[in-house]
């Protein structure tokens, strides 16, 4: 799960840490510190979109011409569940909790909100019409649909084995007559 912040380096403790202290002076850590830190690198360019739309900004800065406002992006971060959990070796019952803890501060996104990517949008209309692996590689091929698109939409939704074999197939034919185009016209 992600979320983003209007507050660059946002930072909102999950739970602090405990430790144990003996009489012969030693100690042990017998609970970390997690401290959900939002990085200021790492935004998805669509994160960008959201956060624009969504966080009203004030006293924002503005340039020489006394006109241009500041943008507002170098403010924003993001905080990662799922790469948190790795850094910090955390089971996914963990994860999950964590995740749980930060949906329950969201007091009405004020300083931070949860994203999730939006879904690919059909390459077209009747798209999910099409059966036949290789009709759909022949439309894309000869409409000049955007490829990439195409096996993202497919990957997300249906996911057929062959549609992506045959997109897969595509891919290396166009690749192979690029490299074909560079030889000759070199």
């Amino acid at each position: 799960m992600r979320f983003i912040s209007k507050y660059a380096g946002y930072s909102i403790c999950y739970q602090l840490d405990k430790t144990n202290y003996f009489g012969d002076g030693n100690s042990q850590l017998v609970q970390p510190l997690l401290d959900c830190k939002f990085l200021v690198v790492g935004m998805h360019p669509w994160e960008m979109e959201t956060a624009q739309r969504h966080f009203v900004h004030q006293g924002l800065g503005v340039y020489e011409d006394r006109v241009t406002q500041e943008d507002p992006a170098g403010r924003y971060s993001v905080f990662d569940s799922v790469s948190f959990a790795q850094a910090h070796r955390l089971d996914d019952a963990e994860r999950e909790k964590i995740e749980q803890f930060l949906l329950g501060r969201f007091e009405h996104g004020i300083d931070f909100i949860m994203v999730a990517k939006p879904a690919t949008p059909a390459p077209w209309p009747n798209y999910d019409a099409f059966q036949d692996a290789a009709q759909i590689a022949q439309r894309v091929r000869e409409d000049g649909y955007d490829l990439d698109q195409v096996i993202a939409y497919e990957s997300e939704n249906a996911a057929r084995q062959q549609v992506l074999d045959a997109l897969e197939a595509l891919r290396s034919t166009e690749e192979a007559d690029e490299d074909l185009a560079i030889f000759v016209s070199a």
